[in-house]
């Protein structure tokens, strides 16, 4: 009889702690901070060359991750997004992308800090041009 009683505690803490809410932490946004060390903000690149992605991003505690897009400015067509699952509170981004954009152009480079998986994130860009 005593055993069941044990159990029966056990089982009742169990499902109680188990059902507790996990303490949400407020996004702070102005602690992610992005910096953006290529490509710098107007520079040109031509058809075939290869554009620089590099950034650096930081936040007070774990993120996501982070998604990189370039978009036609003029068309507003997305030429290339990529994305990284880092969970991490330091992201250092060292890629490239090959520029297959036939005529001249202004296009968008934006690098999104994913906060969290509810939408949370931040995004800094700049303007670079393209010539054939």
């Amino acid at each position: 009889m005593r055993q069941i009683a044990t159990v029966a505690a056990l089982l009742s803490i169990v499902t109680i702690t188990s059902c507790q809410r996990e303490e949400v932490t407020p996004i702070q946004q102005e602690d992610l901070s992005i910096n953006i060390i290529l490509p710098e903000n107007g520079d040109i690149y031509k058809k075939g060359d290869d554009i620089p992605l590099k950034a650096d991003i930081r936040y007070i505690s774990q993120m996501h991750g982070y998604i990189i897009k370039i978009t036609d400015k003029n068309s507003g067509a997305l030429l290339y997004e990529t994305e990284g699952h880092t969970h991490d509170d330091k992201i250092s981004i060292n890629q490239s992308w090959p520029n297959s954009v036939a005529n001249s152009t202004d296009l968008e480079v934006r690098f999104i800090a994913v906060i969290d998986h509810d939408d949370n994130e931040k995004s800094k860009s700049v303007t670079i041009s393209t010539r054939p």
